[in-house]
C-alpha cells in the first residue's frame, strides 16, 4: 500500500507525515513520508484495516481500508487554523449585510442577519474578499483583481449597496450602427459611476434585431442594429436591473 499525504488546502505534500495502522491483521505497523510526501507499507496482511494519518500542525485523519493486492490510497490532511478572523459587513450606510461570504486566501465565512462573520484559517492575514447577497457590489468587484488585506483579530468591512442601474439606448438605431448606451450604477455611498464592463450584463428581447453586449474586449455597454425591426433592451448589475426600453431598428 502506497500513496502520496498532502495539504488539503494548498495540495503541497508532506513530509514526515506518520501512518499507523491501528487496528485489523496488521496493527501496530507505521510508515513516514519522505521528503515528496510518498509513503509505502510493505507485505501487507490482506483483510479490512483502520489507518490514522498525522503530521505536526495538522489535523489527524483516520481512514478504513481493505487490502486486497498493491492499493494506491492518498491523504489529504487539514491543516490546524488557530488564527480567528471576525468582524461585521455593513453597508455604506452602517447597515448589516446578511449572507455574505468573507473570504481570507482559501478560509470563508458568511454572515449572519446582524453582519457578523467569524472562522478560523492558518494564516495571520491573507487578501480579502466579500461576496455579497445579489444587490451589492463585491469587494472586489471582479474575482481575478487583488483584494484588500484582511487581518485576523477583527475587521470591519463596509461594502456598497447598489440602489439603481440606468441606461441610455437610442430610441433608433441603423442596420449596422453601433453605440454605447452610457450604462450607470448608483450607490448608497452617493457615487454615480460606469460599471465593470465585464461584469455588466445587457439583455436584448430578440438578438436578431438588436445586439447588445459589454466587457469580454468589447467596450462599455452597447447596442448594436442588426436588421429592420424593433426590440427591448435592458442592462443588470449585480442583481439589480435598469428600465427596459425599446429601440427601433431602421435600414
Amino acid at each position: 500500500m502506497s500513496g502520496f499525504v498532502r495539504n488539503q488546502v494548498t495540495g503541497a505534500t508532506l513530509a514526515n507525515a506518520r501512518l499507523e495502522i491501528i487496528s485489523g491483521g496488521n496493527e501496530g505497523k507505521t510508515a513516514f513520508t519522505d521528503s515528496g510526501g510518498l509513503y509505502r507499507f510493505e507485505q501487507l496482511k490482506s483483510g479490512a484495516m483502520r489507518v490514522r494519518v498525522t503530521a505536526v500542525d495538522f489535523n489527524p485523519q483516520d481512514a478504513d481500508v481493505s487490502i486486497g493486492g498493491d492499493l494506491t490510497m492518498n491523504f489529504q490532511l487539514v491543516p490546524i487554523a488557530p488564527y480567528v478572523y471576525s468582524g461585521y459587513v455593513t453597508n455604506s450606510l452602517g447597515r448589516p449585510v446578511a449572507n455574505a461570504t468573507v473570504e481570507a486566501g482559501p478560509y470563508s465565512g458568511s454572515t449572519d442577519a446582524s453582519g457578523r462573520y467569524e472562522f478560523s484559517s492558518s494564516f495571520r492575514s491573507a487578501p480579502g474578499r466579500v461576496r455579497p447577497p445579489d444587490g451589492y457590489e463585491p469587494k472586489p468587484a471582479r474575482s481575478t483583481d487583488n483584494g484588500f488585506t484582511l487581518n485576523s483579530g477583527g475587521q470591519n468591512i463596509t461594502i456598497r449597496r447598489i440602489t439603481s442601474v440606468s441606461i441610455s439606448p437610442p430610441s433608433t438605431l441603423k442596420v449596422g450602427e453601433h453605440t454605447s448606451v452610457n450604462a450607470q450604477v448608483s450607490f448608497d455611498s452617493g457615487q454615480t459611476e460606469s460599471p465593470v464592463a465585464d461584469l455588466f450584463a445587457m439583455s436584448s428581447s430578440d438578438s436578431t434585431v438588436l445586439k447588445v453586449g459589454s466587457g469580454n474586449g468589447q467596450g462599455a455597454a452597447f447596442v448594436e442594429g442588426v436588421k429592420a425591426g424593433t426590440a427591448s433592451v435592458s442592462g443588470r448589475y449585480f442583481g439589480v436591473s435598469s428600465g427596459t426600453f425599446q429601440v427601433q431598428v431602421v435600414p
